[in-house]
């Protein structure tokens, strides 16, 4: 009998234990899947909640730990763009990390992310942990800086140090003035001037691909933008040595070659001023000749905004969203919803507001269901929207009824 009660009492126990752990286990996939979402979505006042609601109930050591973890986790898209699911793209969650600790603008840094978390294993806190890493990487960006590779680093107002930009002002400056386009008959050689900063976004936004340029209208656009030295061909282009990060060498070259499945995968938002010449470039071919492939290549490149989200491709989806033909309005205003953000939100509440066709309003009320499902700073502008002139402010009400934010993180 004594023997009964006790294989009870351990089955007891192991029954409660195997509760705990499963409870667990469920509990830490939901803050994972949390954290995944909020850096897929580029979401970062979200995740800056998350990890302060986290610090409260688990303490610094957990975050890391769930921060580490998150570099391999997927986060959710619309079917319609690649989902449900699809793995956080490298560069994506390297900047958001950056982002986190308050140092966007200089992750071309040597140190691999993981790196740069394993240095804050000894902190107590998530602000002594930013005070780490934003010492720690300033000074690798002023190393790596003083040495030449000024690379994707940017001078972003209030994320570094006045040091740190005068330093990369400097250094910006001599690259460029040691550069020059090499001229073979009516063909420039572009090289020196894709591995200088300010020639590799002059480039970019002009949407100029690979190494040579014969266009007669691209080489005035560089005469006026890049007044820089004309030499004649010397061969001595050669290899260079920057950026030095694997990384950022790749997604150098497939901005250079406008790769548009490596920019998708690397997932940085460097790639935005290509994705927005080949997005308008796409638009305007479908215009002139309406057919599926050209259709297709505009979807394919809208796409590629959607998965790199960069906050700048905005004003694209935007402008598109307010164009006549509803085959380019339509997905434009469904690429609209993934991207938290303010200006997302003006454009949905204005096409419901103020727009006369039927089909752009519950479009737009669709894509805005599900931005506010997703993101707190849309609540604020519905409430506003709904203080001024709006002509079809019940859409505005219903969906209020329908989600309601007591916090960032619920």
């Amino acid at each position: 009998m004594v023997g009964v009660l006790n294989n009870s009492v351990d089955g007891h126990r192991w029954f409660m234990s195997e509760i705990k752990r499963r409870v667990n286990r469920g509990e830490e996939e939901n803050w994972l899947r949390k954290i995944a979402e909020a850096i897929g979505d580029r979401r970062i006042q979200d995740l800056v909640d998350i990890v302060a609601e986290m610090e409260m109930k688990y303490g610094w050591p957990t975050i890391l730990r769930y921060l580490e973890q998150s570099m391999w986790e997927s986060y959710f898209v619309p079917t319609a763009m690649g989902g449900p699911q699809i793995p956080i793209e490298p560069l994506k969650y390297r900047e958001a990390i950056f982002a986190l600790f308050s140092s966007s603008g200089i992750e071309p840094i040597p140190k691999k992310t993981s790196e740069l978390l394993l240095e804050l294993g000894h902190m107590t806190s998530f602000a002594s942990a930013a005070n780490q890493f934003g010492s720690s990487t300033l000074s690798y960006a002023i190393e790596q800086i003083e040495l030449g590779d000024t690379m994707f680093f940017e001078s972003l107002d209030g994320h570094i140090s006045a040091e740190l930009k005068s330093v990369l002002e400097r250094r910006n400056s001599e690259a460029f003035a040691e550069a020059y386009i090499t001229r073979n008959g009516k063909q420039l050689d572009l090289n020196q001037i894709w591995h200088t900063e300010k020639g590799r976004k002059v480039l970019a936004q002009l949407g100029v691909s690979r190494y040579i340029a014969s266009s007669e209208h691209v080489i005035q656009d560089l005469q006026v933008l890049l007044p820089i030295a004309l030499k004649d061909d010397d061969n001595k282009n050669g290899s260079h040595l920057f950026p030095s990060k694997p990384e950022y060498r790749k997604l150098l070259q497939a901005i250079i070659e406008q790769d548009v499945s490596t920019l998708c995968i690397l997932g940085s938002r460097h790639a935005a001023p290509t994705l927005d010449f080949l997005l308008n470039k796409a638009v305007l071919g479908y215009e002139e000749k309406q057919t599926a492939s050209n259709y297709q290549s505009f979807l394919s490149i809208l796409k590629a905004h959607v998965l790199v989200r960069a906050p700048t491709s905005i004003d694209m989806l935007s402008l598109l969203s307010k164009r006549d033909d509803k085959r380019i309005v339509m997905p434009a205003i469904l690429a609209l919803q993934c991207f938290c953000d303010e200006r997302a939100v003006y454009t949905l509440i204005d096409l419901i507001c103020n727009s006369t066709d039927n089909e752009t309003i519950s479009t737009a009320r669709s894509a805005l269901e599900w931005l506010h499902s997703r993101c707190a700073v849309a609540e604020p502008l519905l409430f506003d929207a709904l203080r001024s002139s709006c002509n079809h402010s019940e859409i505005l009400r219903s969906l209020l009824k329908l989600r309601r934010w007591t916090s960032r993180t619920e």
